[in-house]
């Protein structure tokens, strides 16, 4: 009878390589493990739920900024850095 090492080790030695599938006893099998299935899934919620609000004429309640937002946001930063400062 085969032990549970020989599907871990074969398990290991593809995630190791960087291969998605191999296999093992004829039968096919991914190398993405638990933890790795769940926060695609969640990313993949995420996504679908902000979708659907914006489908609905909705938006989602994060926004990205635009790159004139973000550039105008670095100027101001750097204003507020090189500006003499205030003795109180």
């Amino acid at each position: 009878m085969p032990e549970k090492g020989d599907f871990r080790k074969a398990f290991a030695s593809a995630k190791k390589k960087g291969q998605k599938t191999f296999s093992h006893k004829g039968k096919r099998y991914t190398t993405q493990t638990a933890a790795e299935k769940a926060e695609k899934q969640d990313w993949v919620a995420n996504i679908d739920s902000a979708n659907k609000a914006a489908e609905k004429g909705g938006y989602p309640k994060w926004k990205s900024k635009s790159h004139k937002e973000i550039a105008e946001s670095y100027a101001r930063k750097a204003a507020r850095q090189l500006s003499p400062r205030k003795k109180k």
